[in-house]
């Protein structure tokens, strides 16, 4: 949801001839507009030109705004990004050769789709050698972009290099990223503009901030918290955690530039960290009985998934109006899974009649009819563990 509220102009050429046309019937009694006059067509033109111009002075103030809050406020919209991912190569003899920077490759996705990658860097093995260090080879997306993410499958030359036996892949493509779309930045702007002065006082400014780094979705301040040592109560420290959209932890070069972006906007003497959050796995065994009409096993396999999403780290701790001004940023720290909550959530479920038994634990522990399982860390989130639904 934008926070960046646009102006509301009508500028639909018949609202805009029907009130010129009152303006002028209340000046002047029993006037009629003949089809076809000379007057009519007169009103007509006017409309649309005035229609016309709205519409420039509508799409102007987004201009104006996008303008200020990139030359003025000095918050650039984020640009697009290139998937990238660690390569090892392995040569066809042990002569010794050396991998050019920009050799292309091409990495496949879904049905015949593929995406091109290139080299970053040259790359030699020595002579004796028959591959290059693990993960060495650092490749980059042709095309910058979100569509390149999570590729898996084993790159193929498309540059001749007949030295070159295979390639592997050390994990998955990962950190593309789409340009930011208009809506999307000028609401970011208008968060930003809420912190004045750029300078983080207030947990609710840290957590604001971080949003701006790619990949941050949610952040939470935490502050008095000296994420090297552990301690809480330190005065001058505070501590961000901050996940992406799926509830999953930053990795290190977000992290990294999340660090260096508050570190520079932190009063003087103030230390600040960017810390990970805590993951609680929770086990989950619900039995319930179903209402007549109802397929017990479609039943139960709802009351998972609902039960799953509760629980789901992109979900836990999320609050009422998420995106709205004054819901913009981090999660509720919850410090614990309430049995009555799991309750209500399997009591929701289209067709589940009553819950018989609902026991809970901690991931790997004795499932017990307890009231709750305490979640570990200062900043703690839920997984789902092993969650079963059974009607009995």
């Amino acid at each position: 949801m934008s926070n960046f509220v646009e102006a509301v102009v009508d500028n639909d050429p018949q609202a805009l001839e029907a009130q010129i046309m009152e303006v002028i019937e209340a000046q002047f009694e029993d006037l009629e507009w003949p089809e076809g006059a000379l007057e009519t067509w007169l009103v007509k033109a006017f409309a649309r030109l005035a229609s016309v111009n709205r519409q420039q002075a509508a799409q102007i103030s987004k201009d104006a705004f996008k303008r200020f809050g990139e030359s003025i406020v000095g918050v650039p919209p984020i640009t697009p990004a290139s998937a990238a991912v660690a390569s090892t190569w392995t040569m066809a003899d042990a002569a010794g050769y050396t991998i050019p920077a920009g050799t292309l490759v091409s990495i496949a996705a879904a049905g015949d789709e593929a995406f091109g990658f290139r080299t970053v860097g040259d790359v030699t093995v020595a002579p004796g050698d028959t591959a290059t260090a693990a993960g060495e080879v650092v490749l980059l997306a042709v095309e910058p972009g979100e569509a390149a993410n999570g590729l898996s499958a084993d790159p193929v030359l498309s540059d001749s290099l007949n030295f070159v036996d295979s390639i592997a892949l050390n994990g998955v493509t990962a950190n593309g990223a789409d340009a930011e779309d208009e809506d999307a930045y000028l609401t970011r702007l208008t968060e930003q503009l809420q912190l004045l002065s750029l300078s983080l006082i207030v947990p609710r400014d840290f957590e604001i901030d971080a949003r701006a780094v790619p990949g941050v979705f949610r952040a939470v301040c935490i502050p008095g918290y000296n994420g090297a040592t552990k301690e809480a109560d330190q005065p001058l420290c505070v501590s961000v955690a901050a996940i992406d959209e799926n509830g999953a932890k930053l990795e290190a070069p977000a992290k990294a530039v999340l660090l260096a972006r508050q570190a520079a906007k932190v009063p003087s003497g103030v230390e600040n960290f960017v810390i990970d959050p805590d993951y609680t796995g929770i086990d989950v065994a619900l039995k319930h009985t179903t209402f007549a009409g109802y397929d017990p096993a479609v039943v139960s396999a709802t009351a998972k998934a609902a039960l799953t999403a509760y629980l789901a780290s992109a979900n836990w701790g999320l609050p009422v109006g998420f995106g709205d001004p004054g819901n913009s940023a981090g999660w509720e720290l919850l410090d614990a899974v309430y049995r009555n909550e799991l309750i209500a959530i399997a009591d929701r479920v289209p067709g589940l009649d009553r819950v018989v038994e609902l026991k809970l634990a901690e991931e790997g522990d004795p499932l017990l009819t307890q009231e709750s399982v305490a979640l570990a860390g200062v900043a703690p989130l839920t997984k789902p563990g092993t969650i079963e639904a059974v009607a009995v």
